[in-house]
């Protein structure tokens, strides 16, 4: 039930917003938004059924290992940084350390999860 209320709730406010924005905004509609050009809109869609996929991998996780600890390896850093360097190029001229972090920290997070699933056996 959770999940539905949620998105329920996102298009009330969302159409609310559209209808009275913060000050110092114009106003816009759902038709306004459909007829728009749809730029980036493809990757807002993929990011949210990353996010969804991410999300149901918790759950799954977190019924195998305990959700304290499932809590415990949340993706979203991992995945923001992918985002930054795969589509942004936020690294683009960083130096090779930076480059050597970047990896450090996938792998220290890949092994804390392979570490995690291995305790559960």
């Amino acid at each position: 039930y959770f999940c539905v209320a949620f998105a329920l709730s996102a298009w009330a406010a969302n159409l609310a917003l559209m209808r009275w924005p913060p000050p110092g905004t114009q106003r816009s509609s759902l038709s306004e938004y459909a007829s728009s050009p749809s730029d980036g809109r493809w990757l807002a869609l993929l990011s949210g059924v990353v996010c969804a996929i991410g999300n149901a991998a918790q759950f799954v996780g977190g019924d195998m290992a305990g959700f304290a600890s499932a809590d415990l390896v949340q993706a979203f850093p991992i995945v923001g940084t992918v985002w930054g360097v795969a589509c942004l190029g936020e690294f683009r001229k960083a130096s090779s350390r930076v480059y050597v972090l970047l990896a450090a920290m996938y792998g220290a997070f890949l092994s804390a999860v392979a570490l995690l699933a291995w305790s559960v056996r």
